[in-house]
């Protein structure tokens, strides 16, 4: 017995020694804190610590938008799942690693049993002794049982290891489907609101271009009705208050479809009332070209989901190769029966069993080939799928910049338009004060002030809107110059 128990400990040390090594050698990924792992401002993206990065929304130096992306990030219904999902993925992991150490489990059994009358399968006067009698005769029988069984499938060959580690590598992809989901959503919220902030002001000024044109039809009918005018111009300006009450009221449409989209992603209702800032306001960073490195790509959640993923499909096949090779088994069962549940616990009613085992599978229809044919064609599509991944992030990254310099092209051209318009508001106001020209002309001048203020502005919120998707294209952080803030 001495010699059994000693076999049976060697073989569990050997076993359980392979299994921490490989464990150890794995660092077993762990669960994450709610409230850290989740925040892509404490991830660090930049592998080249030379870079100067920031978190692009930050730049901007704009709390109403920095409070927004904190409710975004807390309520977004999609951000929620993905956490669920991130925790369900790390439980399932866990669960594939318990599966590695032995199972320990304890009962308890009860048989009462009669003995038939003819009963003679032991010499009758070994029956003839005080206490219970297992085997007397027509007797009824109580046998209590406290079996303590311990099973354990020695992984020699770290079958079960390489399961673990798959599962472990899913994990971690599922984290960084966390983090690209937190990405794409905080991007959709930054987008959402400089297209609010900018409806806003379109807003108001194309309110005062209303107000400006009614006040030219009001000016023009006073001339037609004093005979200084004609009603084909009066029919003209009425037109034109018709062209901008549509204009109106297309962006208070737009600015409700814009809500309602905002609404979704925070999971509340937003008030507009102090939500947004006024876009003048709202710094433009400037990207620091230099510092930008093309090492930012391989930091994007969906690079890195997609290495993870084919990891995990690398041991995958590790673990089809290896379902060609013996399984073993070891159970020891140690069991306090008796007759009288007083002499359960002791030592005279201990049993012990050892079964040890190996199974060799001969033959299974061709199951495990194509398990094994299934894993090297996944494995050959992830990793197409990682470098179509790698791939279009060099061409978003490309194509963004050229948006983005076509954008700063814009506003400057706009902003240079602008210029020229209100100097030539500036001169009008002046012959309007000396009697040169009428109001209407002036007026005239003003919309025209209103409309180049309107598409600067327009041209701002598209180059902020542009800043920030190649920022999250670059994985979340934008190289910056922190002296050229505008």
């Amino acid at each position: 017995m001495k010699k059994i128990s000693t076999l049976i400990i060697s073989l569990l040390i050997i076993s359980l020694e392979c299994n921490i090594l490989a464990v150890n050698a794995s660092s077993f990924v762990e669960k994450p804190e709610p409230n850290t792992i989740y925040n892509l401002s404490l991830v660090s993206f930049v592998s080249d610590e030379e870079l100067e990065t920031q978190d692009w929304w930050l730049l901007y130096a704009d709390e109403n938008l920095n409070s927004l992306i904190d409710k975004v990030s807390k309520n977004n219904l999609d951000q929620k799942i993905a956490l669920n999902r991130l925790e369900a993925s790390y439980f399932q992991a866990r669960a594939s690693l318990g599966r590695e150490f032995p199972n320990i489990s304890i009962g308890s059994q009860y048989n009462g049993q009669k003995n038939p009358e003819n009963l003679t399968a032991f010499p009758v006067g070994r029956l003839n002794t005080p206490g219970p009698r297992v085997f007397a005769p027509g007797k009824w029988v109580n046998i209590y049982n406290l079996p303590i069984n311990l099973s354990y499938e020695p992984d020699f060959f770290l079958k079960n290891h390489l399961k673990t580690k798959s599962k472990q590598l899913q994990a971690e992809a599922t984290q960084y489907e966390a983090e690209l989901n937190k990405l794409n959503i905080t991007y959709k919220a930054t987008e959402l609101y400089f297209n609010l902030s900018n409806i806003e002001k379109q807003i108001q000024l194309q309110a005062d271009i209303l107000n400006l044109t009614k006040r030219n039809a009001l000016l023009t009918k006073s001339l037609v009705d004093n005979g200084l005018g004609n009603r084909i111009s009066l029919n003209i300006i009425n037109e034109n208050i018709k062209d901008q009450e549509i204009k109106y009221r297309a962006l208070i449409n737009t600015r409700d479809i814009l809500l309602s989209d905002l609404a979704f992603l925070m999971g509340e209702k937003p008030y507009i009332t102090n939500m947004t800032s006024d876009l003048e306001l709202i710094k433009e960073p400037k990207l620091n070209r230099e510092n930008l490195s093309s090492e930012l790509l391989y930091n994007r959640p969906d690079i890195k989901i997609s290495e993870k993923l084919l990891a995990a499909s690398d041991v995958d096949i590790q673990v089809a190769r290896k379902a060609y090779l013996p399984s073993f088994s070891l159970t020891l069962q140690n069991s306090l029966s008796s007759v009288n549940i007083s002499n359960l616990v002791s030592p005279e009613s201990l049993l012990a069993a050892v079964v040890a085992g190996m199974t060799q599978t001969l033959f299974t229809a061709g199951a495990r080939e194509a398990e094994l044919n299934y894993t090297q064609a996944k494995n050959k599509e992830l990793l197409n799928s990682h470098t179509k991944t790698i791939l279009n992030a060099l061409k978003e990254a490309e194509l963004e910049l050229k948006n983005l310099d076509k954008s700063q092209n814009i506003l400057a051209l706009n902003q240079e338009k602008e210029e020229l318009i209100k100097d030539r508001l500036l001169l009008n106001l002046d012959k309007n004060k000396q009697g040169i020209i009428s109001e209407l002309d002036l007026n005239l001048v003003k919309v025209e002030a209103l409309q180049a203020e309107a598409l600067r502005l327009e041209a701002k919120t598209r180059k902020l809107i542009s800043f920030s998707m190649l920022s999250k294209i670059l994985g979340g952080k934008a190289c910056i110059d922190q002296e050229n803030l505008l």
